[in-house]
């Protein structure tokens, strides 16, 4: 089965790249009134802790994809209607996007209103990971199968 779990390291490794990719790519935001086309990348923390784990377990195999920032889930599914969104964490978010708070009184303030704005309207996913195995495991589905019984063969012999 070492040839199956190769294949499937080769695989995660392309989803991995793939997600990346997505994370660059930018969408369009439909909760906003001018429609803004914005990058789903602020610093590329998130795409850089993005990580995938072959698991083995006798004859079967797992992968795990995740990442080490505690928001990712959140970028990956959204939020939904009703999520509180931290105002601190808006703020740094701001920041680092470098968004134009001259609207407002302070940087914290239009934080606040983006908090308001997330828990009445929740946030659409980004769908980086479920887009990236999406376009990536097709190119694999064929090679996979017949690794797979490449190595039920040697098993057998």
């Amino acid at each position: 089965m070492k040839d199956l779990k190769s294949m499937l390291e080769r695989l995660a490794a392309d989803v991995i790249k793939q997600a990346q990719t997505e994370l660059e790519t930018p969408r369009r935001l439909e909760y906003t009134k001018t429609k803004v086309v914005a990058n789903k990348v602020a610093s590329g923390t998130l795409k850089k802790s993005l990580t995938a784990d072959v698991r083995e377990a006798g004859t079967t195999y797992q992968l795990v994809f995740g990442a080490s920032v505690n928001y990712a889930k959140q970028v990956e599914e959204g939020t939904p209607v009703g999520t509180v969104v931290p105002v601190s964490a808006l703020v740094r978010w701001i920041q680092t996007r470098n968004i134009d708070t001259s609207w407002t009184s302070s940087v914290a303030s239009a934080a606040q209103v983006f908090s308001k704005a997330i828990e009445r309207r929740g946030i659409d996913g980004a769908f980086y990971y479920r887009d990236a195995v999406d376009k990536v495991l097709p190119r694999y589905r064929q090679a996979i199968a017949a690794t797979f019984g490449n190595d039920m063969i040697k098993i057998f012999e």
